[in-house]
């Protein structure tokens, strides 16, 4: 048996009559075998010992670390060299390479594949816009969300049971408040009277300085121009701090609103962009905006491939990618920003559909005419990251 080891282990098979433990080969480590010699970690691929307890038998096999990396265990199988291996059992290389195999009922055996030319695809092609239309009408005020879940006292999305990115708030305001004050969290925007009276980066932090957490907007008679205003808050959820550190009961969504003079808010809330829950009517207003674009996908029984898409010069602030209706990442401008989003192969079709839902702020809308063409004008590539054979 094993009594100690400073050298890393990798993986194991066994069955009753025999243990295969594979161990990283380390230069400075050892394993030390109980009643038995110290063994050198300082290894070739596939070195190996053997030693027999109680009549079993304990096979060490040794990989190095480049090996460990390309080696994929696939139920009492280990799989060697391979740049990635289906659950079918299938091997993906992109270029000529032998791969080992390795069963406790065979033992080790070899295959070389031999990869057909591919061309080259390393050049992004540029998409071109199919559509570019205004996409929440969840702002417009004429808007029914009376069928939306009615809350009381907690706004949190937590409270309202709501767990999406995104929550939609609607209220009726009288026209004698003169202040409104909110805290929320992570994006969000207020919209009165389906224009746009204040629009948040982050909760912590607008233009690289911390602002408080909670703030107070000032409103007049010249937003808020009728008996009944119709509010509308959407917020946006960024998720939880990396690792889990922080309290993961924080609230999201709304977390605080007040009026001045303060009088009672009865909400209606609502998760999910319009178009994730099917609604795909053009609103009236500018401030989200859905780019469409269309792009075709060949697929081969042999090949397999890693497509992207990136942005060039993309000057919106904040947008949400959908592809054929499933969300697959978001676009958020900051100093060292993600410009290039992997379309995930179990996502594509032959024939697929990429939304773009940006986030605009009123200030960047000169008028809706206008602000259509410069959508239109946005520039998307798509390209493939790297391309595959399989062997069975």
């Amino acid at each position: 048996m094993i009594e100690f080891s400073d050298v890393e282990i990798f993986s194991k098979l066994e069955n009753e009559n025999e243990d295969i433990v594979f161990f990283i080969a380390d230069t400075n480590g050892k394993l030390y075998i109980k009643d038995r010699e110290v063994i050198s970690g300082d290894r070739k691929d596939y070195d190996n010992y053997t030693y027999e307890k109680d009549g079993k038998r304990t096979r060490i096999v040794f990989l190095t670390k480049p090996l460990a990396d390309r080696t994929w265990r696939l139920g009492d199988k280990m799989i060697f060299n391979a740049d990635y291996v289906l659950p079918n059992g299938a091997v993906a290389v992109d270029k000529n390479t032998e791969i080992a195999y390795f069963d406790l009922n065979y033992g080790f055996s070899r295959k070389t594949c031999i990869v057909n030319e591919f061309g080259d695809y390393s050049k992004p092609k540029l998409l071109p816009i199919s559509g570019v239309e205004f996409c929440s009408p969840e702002i417009d005020t004429h808007y029914d969300y009376s069928n939306w879940k009615r809350i009381e006292n907690k706004t949190d999305s937590f409270s309202c049971e709501m767990y999406d990115e995104f929550v939609w708030y609607k209220a009726k305001i009288p026209n004698n408040i003169t202040e409104i004050t909110l805290s929320a969290r992570h994006l969000f925007a207020v919209y009165i009277n389906g224009k746009e009276v204040l629009n948040r980066n982050s909760y912590k932090l607008e233009k690289l300085q911390e602002v408080p957490e909670t703030i107070s907007v000032p409103v007049n008679t010249e937003i808020l121009n009728r008996d009944e205003n119709e509010l509308t808050v959407l917020v946006q959820n960024l998720g939880f701090d990396k690792g889990f550190s922080g309290d993961t009961n924080n609230p999201r969504g709304l977390v605080f609103f007040e009026t001045t003079p303060k009088i009672p808010i009865e909400f209606r809330v609502c998760e999910r962009l319009s178009i994730e829950r099917g609604d795909k009517r053009e609103s009236e207003n500018p401030y989200l905006t859905r780019i469409t674009a269309h792009f075709d996908v060949e697929f081969k029984n042999n090949v397999s491939f890693a497509k992207y898409i990136s942005f060039v010069d993309f000057r919106c602030r904040r947008a949400t990618i959908f592809l054929n209706g499933t969300k697959i990442g978001r676009y958020i401008k900051r100093t060292h920003v993600q410009e290039k989003f992997y379309l995930i192969n179990e996502f594509l079709q032959p024939h697929n559909t990429l939304d773009i839902v940006v986030w605009e702020k009123d200030r960047n809308v000169k008028s809706q005419w206008g602000f259509k063409s410069d959508m239109k004008n946005v520039k998307i590539l798509i390209g493939t990251f790297r391309q595959y054979q399989l062997f069975k």
